[in-house]
């Protein structure tokens, strides 16, 4: 498989799992019935660092430098909106 088509089908099952969080009982269920915007907002940080962690988590095994960039700059991807959210929290 080549990095591209092995980062294509990453983002494709991400998104399916994070297309999953609008789902309201996932929602209620992760925010324990909090359905407001602080809960809300925290639970994207936490989405967001893990969605960060998971791509440097691939980073090492990985031996194709042009999946490596690609993993770095989803990294780097996420925790900007990581810090957008945080903003937003504050």
């Amino acid at each position: 498989m080549q990095a591209k088509q092995f980062v294509e089908s990453l983002v494709a099952e991400l998104d399916e799992l994070f297309g999953r969080l609008g789902d309201r009982e996932i929602l209620e269920a992760e925010t324990e019935g909090e359905l407001a915007v602080v809960p809300l907002l925290e639970l994207a940080l936490q989405s967001e660092l893990e969605a960060s962690e998971l791509a440097g988590q691939w980073m090492p095994g990985t031996r194709d430098l042009e999946a490596k960039m690609l993993f770095a700059e989803q990294c780097g991807d996420e925790m900007k909106h990581y810090r957008l959210i945080a903003r937003r929290l504050e």
